[in-house]
């Protein structure tokens, strides 16, 4: 990704329309973005000792938080990984199912589904 610095403005000096040191990114990848994003959660997943299952202070658990992004291989890794597919958040409401559903992540839907997701 490469960016150019953003030319300066004829406004008064210290003003926010003055920010030549701003970046303007001209060749911004929406996909390459995520891909990035995507390898560094899988490297962390995966790290010895590290609990897949892992949960916040919410109860929410890495799989939740990918099948929210759509990142279906994430999402498999992680199943693979032995993550629980039927995990519910604190509240007892919120599934991995939820998140991809929510945010219309049909992929990741079938992705769960296929390792096994309880839709009870």
């Amino acid at each position: 990704m490469k960016f150019h610095p953003k030319p300066a403005l004829d406004h008064e000096p210290g003003s926010l329309e003055n920010a030549s040191h701003s970046k303007v990114f001209d060749d911004y990848d929406e996909e390459e973005s995520y891909g990035e994003v995507n390898k560094i959660i899988e490297s962390r997943a995966l790290q010895n000792g590290r609990d897949i299952d892992a949960m916040d202070k919410d109860g929410q658990i890495a799989l939740l938080f990918v099948s929210r992004l759509g990142s279906e291989q994430c999402v498999k890794l992680q199943a693979e990984e032995g993550a629980y597919v039927n995990h519910r958040d604190n509240s007892g409401r919120l599934t991995s199912l939820h998140m991809a559903t929510g945010y219309v992540r049909p992929g990741v839907a079938k992705v769960l589904l296929e390792f096994g997701l309880n839709l009870v």
